[in-house]
């Protein structure tokens, strides 16, 4: 029997690529990483993002100046790498200064799809759109809630899953737990300043979503899996 399933990593919510100019978008990936042992690479993984914030140098550390505060979904598994997948528009404008981090707002609940064609047995394991749940799949206070895959070796269907809570899941120290979401703090390479007549440089978050996927047969003895969303790996690049 498989093993029970690996940490997931709360970094679960940084995922595709997101480009701030004068307004901001979305586009594809590049380079795997993290702790998160996968065994699949999705080939949908929509996140909602909520708002995008700077830190200007000299603020207190939790002091953040908002740029958008509006919400978007983006599909960071489904372009080409950097092309343009959604659009942001920026909300406010950011005062005169240097800044040297960014923070945005995700939401823990996503849409994935994908498969892996063997698991335990053999059988395969995919994601479907009517998925049942189980509670408590690897015992009390390890993960609160799993979402059923089927092993029917059918085509995979978008699958609608939330962030479960439990010892099993590790919380990063950049992002905050606000509860039905995640916030999210990075510090840029390069700081960028804004003066009375100079605009924002673009600074573009290359995320990965390779194995960014882990299917995992239940112990509980029935054949069933389950599927969990893992972190994309994250570089900045600031020009």
């Amino acid at each position: 029997m498989e093993a029970t399933l690996n940490k997931v990593m709360r970094r679960i919510v940084l995922a595709g690529s997101l480009i701030v100019s004068a307004c901001s978008y979305a586009a594809e990936t590049h380079t795997s990483g993290g702790n998160f042992a996968g065994n699949a690479t999705p080939t949908k993984y929509v996140l909602t993002i909520s708002a995008i914030e700077f830190h200007k140098v000299g603020d207190g550390a939790t002091v953040f100046v908002p740029f958008v505060d509006t919400s978007a979904e983006w599909d960071i598994a489904s372009a080409n790498p950097d092309a343009n997948i959604g659009t942001m528009s920026s909300t406010k404008s950011l005062p005169a200064g240097t800044y040297d981090k960014i923070r945005f707002t995700v939401s823990k609940t996503m849409t994935i799809q994908g498969a892996t064609a063997s698991l335990n047995g053999g059988a395969p394991c995919r994601t479907e759109s009517d998925a049942q749940t189980v509670t408590n799949p690897f015992g009390a206070g390890v993960l609160d809630i799993g979402y059923l895959g089927a092993r029917d070796g059918a085509a995979s269907e978008p699958e609608t899953v939330t962030v479960p809570s439990g010892s099993d899941v590790e919380a990063s120290s950049d992002f905050t737990d606000l509860g039905t979401s995640f916030r999210g703090v990075l510090t840029l390479p390069n700081t960028f300043t804004i003066s009375g007549t100079g605009g924002l440089p673009t600074i573009k978050l290359k995320f990965d979503v390779t194995n960014a996927m882990q299917f995992v047969v239940l112990p509980d003895q029935t054949n069933r899996c389950i599927v969990f969303p893992g972190p994309p790996s994250l570089a900045v690049d600031v020009t």
